[in-house]
């Protein structure tokens, strides 16, 4: 499904934002929303389909089944499926509401439907039925609510600041092509980068039974959390950027760059580190096995580093983004599979799911010590230094003392609870031990700028 999205979700943020700073008509953006639905429901049926023909044959010849019945998996998939594809159409709604820039809102959204897939769901698996079907049928039902109530709100906002003077049918295919270049792009590097973060789960799900894959895919569940604090952030600052770019304000860009990147290194790095630090303590709190925590410690600290990195290889995308030129993204993105897959491939097959997790990890570490020094001096000469030092470092040398004497000096209970109580503790230190200096240093700065201002006011 994220093939198949072809680039036309971030567009469509992009267009929304270019529209409200008035590079764009509210005709135009109707009449672009309107062909994207028809684009994005034609597809929705077409998987819908495909997937009710094809859940038996992966149940039977591509996962390696052990003791659930394969009428149980075919359905499981089935429901998987279809949940998934709803899921991809939601997205388009939620990129209407991110171009509007309707962060609260979606913020809240956000926490509900969270709340909704993970949380209320535990009653069910407890005092209802813990089976597949009935887990993923719940799934189902919240990715049909999801989509229901993000159209709702996107009409909402199409109806007081787009209008409803013209009838529209529902494809344009003018309207399609004014951004297909760009969409092109963004559907290249999307699918590439599909591909690449799906391949580690594709490849393993074939080689390792369905209960090892579960210890892996339970990492990479955890680890994901780093990943959702920088997707978050880029949701929030691509529509500001686009907008302040349509305005011509390549200052506020750069500034609006490197704060948002020491605040959100401010969260992520502390995040990282604790789960580089503490993944086995971290993984007996979440599930009380300490079988499971001493599989699968590895490879969640592994893919929490090449998390962090990736949040961060993806600041120059921002830029290029705002800028509607992805020409070295697209570059950057084949370069990254070209180097990630035979890698993958080989140390998977050696060494199973530790062997991807260091696939990963490497990669992102190379795509940050090289290409984004690359990016930056190609879009902003003189930038990369001060944003490697000044912004990422900073929280980096702040946090990673703390979490290096945390390690050495914590006893872990073997008492479940407690060792909670202590977990709590580390991720406040280390929370305290970036955010803490990063407030004071922009309060500083505003006070220096404050100065500075007032010295000019009265030399003139």
């Amino acid at each position: 499904m994220q093939l198949l999205d072809l680039g036309m979700t971030p567009t469509l943020i992009r267009e929304t934002a270019r529209y409200r700073g008035g590079e764009s008509s509210q005709l135009e953006l109707k009449k672009l929303i309107r062909t994207l639905e028809t684009i994005f429901y034609g597809i929705t049926l077409s998987a819908v389909f495909l997937s009710y023909l094809f859940s038996d044959s992966v149940a039977i010849n591509w996962l390696k089944v052990e003791h659930l019945p394969l009428d149980i998996v075919g359905t499981s998939i089935q429901l998987t499926a279809i949940a998934v594809v709803l899921r991809w159409v939601s997205s388009l709604y939620r990129g209407i509401v991110t171009g509007f820039e309707e962060i609260v809102w979606l913020s809240t959204y956000n926490i509900f439907i969270a709340l909704s897939r993970f949380i209320f769901v535990i009653p069910i698996i407890l005092w209802v039925d813990n089976g597949p079907v009935s887990f993923f049928g719940y799934q189902l039902l919240i990715s049909l609510t999801e989509v229901l109530l993000l159209r709702l709100k996107a009409y909402s906002l199409y109806a007081s600041k787009v209008g409803k003077k013209s009838n529209i049918s529902f494809f344009h295919w003018e309207s399609l092509k004014g951004v297909l270049r760009f969409s092109g792009t963004i559907a290249f590097t999307a699918s590439t980068w599909a591909i690449v973060t799906q391949a580690d789960k594709l490849i393993l799900s074939k080689i390792l039974t369905l209960t090892d894959y579960a210890y892996f895919t339970l990492a990479i569940m955890a680890s994901s959390g780093i990943a959702v604090l920088g997707n978050t952030s880029g949701i929030a600052l691509m529509p500001r950027f686009s907008k302040l770019s349509a305005e011509n304000k390549n200052n506020e860009i750069l500034l609006l760059y490197r704060t948002s990147t020491k605040f959100i290194g401010a969260v992520t790095i502390p995040a990282s580190l604790a789960l580089a630090f503490f993944a086995q303590p971290i993984l007996f709190i979440w599930t009380g096995d300490n079988e499971i925590a001493s599989k699968t410690a590895k490879v969640l600290s592994l893919y929490s580093i090449g998390n962090c990195f990736l949040v961060f290889n993806a600041f120059p995308y921002y830029l290029q983004y705002a800028y509607g030129n992805l020409r070295l993204h697209l570059i950057g993105s084949i370069l990254f599979v070209l180097f990630f897959l035979p890698t993958l491939i080989y140390y998977s097959g050696q060494y199973g799911a530790v062997g991807a997790s260091w696939s990963w990890m490497l990669a992102n570490f190379i795509c940050f010590i090289f290409w984004v020094a690359f990016l930056h001096k190609q879009l902003s000469p003189g930038l990369h230094l001060k944003w490697l030092f000044n912004d990422v470092g900073f929280s980096l040398i702040c946090c990673l003392p703390f979490a290096i004497a945390l390690n050495y000096f914590i006893s872990w209970p073997f008492h479940r609870l407690q060792a909670f109580f202590v977990l709590l503790i580390v991720c406040v230190v280390l929370i305290l031990s970036t955010l803490v200096p990063t407030l004071l240093t922009q309060h500083f700065i505003k006070i220096a700028d404050l100065v500075r201002i007032y010295e000019k006011y009265t030399t003139r």
